[in-house]
């Protein structure tokens, strides 16, 4: 049987493969997108509470620049440090010189005012500057009452922002994980539609091929049958005319003392006799040949690849040598002979029917003539006689 693509088994893996390749894209393009979305939106909420604080502590340390109150400046200032995420705050003229300095100690956790510190650098463009350095944010305001006052520093410490990045990386690990194992089972269970598919196609075309051996093969000898005799000789013709040169023969082989044997020993003898002769035929039949049983003892041989008529002769005699000995059947011995009419192609018609048709009323001149030989098929049917070739044994009934 010829080999044949499973078309849909192998359309339904691509389609598998795909979709295990895309649900994998998104999951992992969902998870990594939610991070990032996650990281920015917690950046901007932090990056809001800090301005707001800014904001907030700005407003009450103006007035004590306005009074240069520096007392009750860094008092304000020491009150912000209840929220436990500020690490230092200073506030500066606007050159940068140190007015006021605070800063939680690491250790202690203990607020203390710097004396040592005598000058920062504020920025030197806008009103608000914020900036991320690791877990800190530094950020300046610019203090200012109808005019710049001065600058107000402010250094936060908060490790939301890398827990949440930690917490983030880790939902995308666990995500892909669980991604890996849920696509397992998907490729699993694909796998297992795919064998059952594939299966049920190879069933299919082994059944399909079942039914095309029935409908174009003989199920007694194993030979071709007439419908497929007929395709055959269709597509030798059509080569021929391909080409432009050559010609083919049409052997229709009928068997001589074929009915006594049925009538005396029964079909199953019969049938023995059929498959002997198939396989004698067969043994002396070019490589290029193609034999085939058309019905009850009658068989076509097409030869092919002739440039001239008379090279079919000796194909012909190697035809009727092989019924110079007895056939074995079911321990009886069966004496057969060959009847053989022969159309040519393309001298004798460009119709593969007529052919056969030819061929047969050629073998049907040869039998007339008592059998045991071969005849070739003339227009004047009637003015020629057939070429007889006897077989060198005398037959027994």
């Amino acid at each position: 049987m010829r080999n044949t693509p499973k078309n849909s088994s192998q359309a339904f893996l691509r389609m598998s493969l795909f979709l295990i390749g895309l649900v994998g894209a998104l999951i992992f393009a969902g998870s990594w997108g939610m991070m990032r979305y996650s990281q920015s939106l917690l950046t901007e909420r932090h990056t809001l509470a800090l301005t707001r604080m800014a904001q907030g502590l700005s407003v009450a340390v103006i007035e004590d620049m306005v009074l240069r109150d520096f007392g009750a400046l860094e008092s304000n200032l020491v009150r912000a440090f209840s929220n436990e995420s500020v690490r230092t705050l200073a506030v500066t003229d606007n050159a940068g010189q140190v007015i006021s300095k605070v800063r939680r100690d690491e250790k202690s956790n203990q607020v203390q005012a710097l004396f040592i510190d005598k000058f920062m650098a504020p920025p030197t463009e806008g009103s608000f500057q914020i900036r991320e350095m690791g877990a800190s944010t530094h950020s300046w305001q610019m203090l200012q009452s109808g005019k710049p006052l001065g600058w107000l520093y402010m250094e936060v410490q908060d490790d939301t922002a890398q827990v949440m990045t930690q917490l983030g990386w880790r939902t995308l690990y666990l995500a892909i994980g669980l991604a890996v194992v849920l696509l397992s089972v998907f490729a699993y269970i694909l796998r297992k539609a795919y064998v059952v598919i594939d299966g049920n196609e190879s069933h299919l075309k082994s059944e399909n091929s079942k039914l095309s051996d029935k409908a174009n093969n003989d199920p007694l000898t194993g030979l071709p049958n007439r419908v497929a005799l007929m395709q055959k000789l269709q597509e030798s013709m059509n080569r021929i005319n391909e080409v432009g040169t050559g010609s083919l023969a049409v052997c229709f082989i009928d068997l001589d003392r074929f009915k006594p044997v049925n009538d005396e020993h029964g079909h199953a003898v019969g049938d023995k006799v059929l498959q002997a002769v198939a396989g004698r035929i067969r043994s002396i039949a070019r490589g290029g040949d193609y034999l085939a049983r058309i019905g009850g003892d009658e068989f076509v041989l097409i030869v092919h690849g002739l440039e001239n008529t008379w090279e079919v002769e000796p194909v012909l005699s190697r035809l009727l040598h092989v019924t110079t000995s007895p056939i074995l059947a079911e321990g009886h011995s069966a004496w057969i002979g060959f009847s053989i009419g022969v159309a040519i192609y393309p001298q004798d018609s460009s119709d593969p029917l007529h052919l056969i048709q030819h061929a047969d009323e050629a073998m049907y001149k040869a039998k007339r003539a008592g059998g045991g030989g071969w005849a070739l098929w003339q227009l004047e049917d009637a003015a020629q006689e057939p070429r007889i070739a006897a077989p060198t044994a005398t037959p027994s009934a």
